[in-house]
């Protein structure tokens, strides 16, 4: 049932949320109570914000080894890298390609444009003289 279907009566403003938080089942609450979720018919998520949270806390009790490989993976140590772009070396996570945004944009631009001399057109077979 979409919240905003529901525009007269004692439940006008109001959707009902399956979760067992704070409140009895499918109890219906005011849409404030809800995040969005773009996705939905009715722009909500289908649980309120207290069930979500309470529902987050189960799984993340259940699954511990999820956040273990997660945190350690976020703190990795830096590692020396040659960039794909420009060539130079730097310092970064293991997964890092390029030194900077900037060189990443400039070496995308290079191959999208065929700016670098001599480089054939893979459609024509044309020659870029710039």
């Amino acid at each position: 049932m979409k919240a905003e279907e529901i525009t007269f009566g004692p439940l006008a403003g109001k959707k009902r949320c399956p979760g067992d938080s704070t409140h009895q089942p499918f109890a219906y609450l005011p849409v404030e109570d809800f995040g969005r979720h773009r996705s939905k018919p009715d722009g909500l998520t289908t649980l309120c914000r207290s069930c979500h949270r309470e529902a987050n806390r189960r799984w993340r009790a259940e699954h511990p080894q999820h956040e273990a490989e997660y945190n350690a993976a976020r703190r990795a140590p830096d590692v020396t890298h040659t960039c794909a772009g420009c060539g130079s070396e730097f310092r970064g996570r293991p997964n890092r390609i390029y030194c900077t945004k900037a060189c990443k944009h400039r070496t995308h631009e290079r191959r999208r444009y065929h700016e670098r001399k001599g480089e054939t057109d893979g459609r024509t077979g044309a020659t870029s003289d710039r």
